[in-house]
């Protein structure tokens, strides 16, 4: 994919808006949100005045800008990978993650679902198959 035009990633960036370069999710990295946002229809400029307060005059032209980016829907987005740098425009949660397989979760209940579930299929697992895990997600 091309690279987002350096006049429309300034826009962006007034916005607190981002594009990640490999997902082609639309961030928003204000401070309360950190998250992807739906590039789908009136979503982005929706979000802007209704969590951010931002005026029309200032969103004016993102539509514009967005229909060009080839952008993609949150919805399919397949999580980042093992090791990849922390990104400080998206938010870290705490978590946990399977010892023996790739699963991650920030709910305890669910890692333990999982463990009653899934772990029995190994032959042999440790006393303690957690380990803490800093999670990343677009949502």
């Amino acid at each position: 994919m091309d690279p987002i035009p350096i006049a429309s990633a300034e826009f962006l960036e007034s916005l607190s808006l981002w594009v990640h370069p490999e997902s082609r999710l639309l961030i928003c990295f204000d401070k309360k949100c950190r998250h992807a946002i739906s590039p789908v229809g009136s979503n982005p400029t929706n979000h802007l005045r209704d969590e951010h307060s931002i005026p029309l005059p200032r969103r004016k032209g993102l539509s514009k800008v967005l229909a060009k980016l080839e952008l993609k829907s949150s919805s399919g987005a397949a999580p980042l990978a093992d090791g990849s740098p922390e990104e400080q425009r998206l938010r870290s949660y705490d978590g946990f993650s399977c010892l023996h397989c790739s699963y991650r979760t920030i709910n305890l209940a669910l890692i333990m679902q999982h463990y009653s579930q899934d772990l029995p299929k190994y032959p042999q697992h440790p006393r303690r198959p957690t380990r803490r895990a800093d999670i990343e997600a677009y949502f």
